[in-house]
């Protein structure tokens, strides 16, 4: 984002290979402040801890070796996003879904399953599926639920043929 907004000292970079590389034991994280003021104050007023050599040398690995490793996630993530797409248009196709753009969330729209949230709950765990109503998360997202498609496709295609009895 700095790059950006190079005149705007109030933005700051906040990123970390937890996600990204499935890390987050690792406990280590970047804040980039461009404004030296800014970030002797930020650092100076924070408890921060040192990152651990072994934190400092896995967060190098994945960004000084990884990018074959994210390459292949990417493309595989992006076969889910497909995989729930198709399954949604053929088998759910009252359920809207747009594919994510920057995450590998699924935000899936129910609302013409004329359902109320707990019931769609309800009828989900009844089916072994734990899914997250987008409402723990956004106002006024009734009728929406939240897929994380970070997952091996297999657990996914499960989790789509639960979805669709749950609505049946």
């Amino acid at each position: 984002m700095i790059a950006l907004f190079p005149d705007d000292k109030t933005i700051f970079t906040c990123t970390a290979p937890s996600k990204t590389f499935n890390m987050a034991g690792m406990h280590f994280s970047n804040i980039l402040i461009k404004d030296k003021v800014i970030r002797d104050d930020w650092y100076s007023s924070q408890p921060c801890e040192h990152p651990s050599p072994l934190s400092i040398e896995a967060a190098k690995a994945c960004f000084l070796k990884g990018d074959d490793w994210l390459d292949e996630l990417k493309d595989y993530l992006d076969g889910n996003v497909a995989f729930v797409a198709h399954y949604l248009k053929t088998r759910l196709p009252k359920a809207l879904f747009y594919p994510p753009e920057g995450t590998y969330l699924a935000w899936i729209n129910l609302k013409a399953y004329s359902l109320k949230d707990e019931e769609i709950m309800r009828r989900c765990v009844e089916n072994g599926l734990l899914i997250e109503g987008a409402s723990s998360f956004i106002a006024d997202a009734e009728g929406h639920i939240r897929l994380n498609l970070a997952a091996p496709r297999a657990i996914i295609a499960e989790a789509m043929r639960r979805l669709e009895k749950a609505l049946a």
